[in-house]
């Protein structure tokens, strides 16, 4: 199946619970269609030790990035960090200086990296046969 062949299950602020939901297993997390018709996604994996964001994979960059998640509120956002392979830690992509010092340049505030425009619009739940 491709991820273009049904329509996502919608993110409903105050409903959607990322926390449960990942307890079950990952979660392809779906973002709004380009001017091509195709959707960019990223695949959850877990949430960040604080529970204040969602670790995911992006299928595009290659990397793992952290989108900022309100559990008490239920709502998913904009990528907010990145992780840093090496040594594990979340770097802010608001931070310039740490993402230059790791070697994510394209992660910078100012970067053109298509996971800054990343906006979450809906999900598909991941189960394996």
């Amino acid at each position: 199946m491709s991820l273009d062949d049904a329509p996502p299950f919608a993110f409903v602020a105050g409903t959607t619970d990322m926390t449960e939901m990942l307890r079950s297993g990952p979660v392809i997390i779906v973002g709004a269609a380009g001017q091509d018709g195709v959707r960019p996604w990223m695949l959850a994996i877990g949430l960040a030790a604080d529970g204040k964001g969602v670790l995911a994979n992006d299928a595009v960059s290659g990397r793992r990035v952290v989108l900022a998640y309100d559990p008490v509120a239920r709502t998913l956002g904009a990528v907010t960090g990145v992780v840093n392979a090496r040594t594990g830690a979340i770097i802010p992509i608001a931070d310039a200086d740490a993402v230059k010092l790791a070697g994510l340049d394209d992660f910078a505030p100012n970067g053109t990296s298509t996971v800054q425009s990343f906006v979450p619009q809906g999900y598909f739940a991941v189960s394996v046969k």
